[in-house]
């Protein structure tokens, strides 16, 4: 399952930034389920509740000035599809993995799009 940390306050924000966080991709059975791949990028079962970012998610004295009054929302990787897919595959091993990325970007835009990006 997808999903992403949104700002507490979207309504009014003229400025939207929308961070699709990075991550690696595997393109076969091998390397999808190579001990390098690793669970952080292939599942959100480990993702805190909350999430708390600096850098370009500041506010206030020393944020980034044109990201400073922005609404932030941070989607976090776990499709290890580069945020393309839209498939199900099932492993040698009985494993089936789910690569939804795209689905996963949609769902956040349709959220955001109703939390007050639309009026932006």
């Amino acid at each position: 399952q997808g999903g992403f940390h949104p700002d507490d306050v979207f309504r009014g924000r003229p400025v939207w930034h929308i961070h699709l966080q990075g991550g690696g991709y595997c393109v076969d059975e091998e390397s999808c389920l190579s001990p390098s791949h690793g669970k952080a990028i292939t599942s959100s079962a480990l993702w805190p509740e909350t999430l708390r970012k600096g850098g370009v998610f500041a506010r206030g004295p020393g944020a980034t000035p044109q990201l400073r009054y922005a609404a932030h929302a941070f989607v976090a990787y776990c499709s290890s599809d580069s945020w393309l897919g839209n498939s199900t595959v099932k492993w040698s091993n009985g494993e089936s993995w789910h690569f939804r990325g795209a689905q996963i970007i949609a769902s956040a835009i349709s959220v955001l799009l109703d939390r007050g990006m639309r009026e932006a």
